[in-house]
């Protein structure tokens, strides 16, 4: 964040360079040898994937939900961020396996998502439960039965032995996206979007019996 007249005259001041050219002149200078911060902190660039048919590359994630809580006792609650601010961590540990994760599958041909939820915490049995779930037949939807690559990032419950065995028996594919990259699972990151502000968005209004009854709704 420091500017780059700050950045030339504090490495002067310390001795770490000792040009006479003027800030400008650098500028100028580092800029033709590609070298200049702005282009140095550049995104990397982008390379648009293609898929071939349905079901030949679906992008796989999970998301705390983090508007909603839900008790077995009293049902869907939202979040109130003057109790669950993070100065009161208690008030989150007291909820823990109430959160709501939400995992979803966005296949990439014809950009159809598939949302679940579960309580507790991202773990590999949510996973390949929820992968069990999405390859099922389900009314409307063309996105069912196995597919041929699975894209994930490298989170544990991703990455575990429960969940390679898995996709190794039904001979899927899995590529996991290096760290930090998000973008390389695009789809399913706007798919967690859309869910958010056309399902989540209304559940405020809704009277939601339990897990069984969200993910109907959903």
């Amino acid at each position: 964040i420091m500017t780059f007249d700050t950045a030339v005259e504090m490495l002067r001041a310390n001795g770490v360079i000792s040009t006479t050219l003027t800030a400008g002149r650098l500028a100028t200078v580092l800029t033709e040898r590609g070298l200049h911060p702005n282009q140095l902190t550049r995104p990397e660039p982008a390379i648009e994937q293609r898929s071939l048919h349905p079901n030949h590359v679906w992008q796989a994630d999970a998301s705390v939900c983090v508007a909603y809580y839900l008790s077995n006792a009293t049902g869907l609650h939202v979040m109130d961020e003057k109790k669950f601010y993070k100065n009161k961590p208690a008030n989150v540990s007291r909820i823990q396996e109430e959160r709501l994760i939400r995992y979803t599958v966005a296949d990439h041909f014809s950009h159809e998502l598939l949302t679940r939820y579960y309580l507790g915490s991202e773990c590999a049995l949510h996973l390949t439960d929820f992968l069990i779930w999405a390859m099922q037949p389900k009314d409307g939807h063309i996105v069912h039965d196995v597919p041929f690559i699975v894209q994930m990032d490298m989170g544990s419950a991703n990455t575990s032995a429960m969940t390679k065995n898995l996709l190794e028996r039904l001979d899927v594919r899995l590529m996991v996206h290096e760290r930090h990259n998000s973008r390389a699972n695009g789809a399913v990151e706007k798919g967690h979007h859309l869910v958010e502000i056309h399902f989540e968005s209304a559940l405020k209004f809704a009277r939601v019996q339990g897990l069984a009854d969200l993910n109907e709704k959903a």
